[in-house]
């Protein structure tokens, strides 16, 4: 199904939007940076007292490894609603949304 195709006498692959544009499915990453986005709205929501709003919002004090930080799930969240959205902030979103 997503083999070569022949053009002018010579086979050469398909390429990613040619594949895209036969199937009129939504392209997975931008799914799932969606629904990231929705679990992030679903927890800024929630009440205080729960354990995902306290780990998003907490501030742990622990020691952290020498180096270059780890990728935080907030971040990743942050940058699909830049890149989905175009927003800078993505708890800004939900904020006016609840209003």
């Amino acid at each position: 199904m997503y083999g070569p195709i022949q053009e002018g006498g010579s086979w050469r692959p398909r390429q990613n939007n040619k594949i895209y544009s036969l199937f009129i499915e939504s392209n997975i990453l931008e799914d799932i940076q969606f629904r990231r986005l929705g679990w992030a709205g679903h927890i800024i929501r929630m009440e205080e007292q729960r354990i995902p709003n306290r780990v998003l919002n907490g501030n742990f004090l622990i020691m952290r490894p020498v180096g270059r930080p780890g990728t935080r799930w907030a971040d990743v969240v942050q940058r699909d609603a830049g890149q989905l959205l175009g927003i800078r902030g993505f708890e800004v979103l939900y904020i006016t949304l609840e209003c």
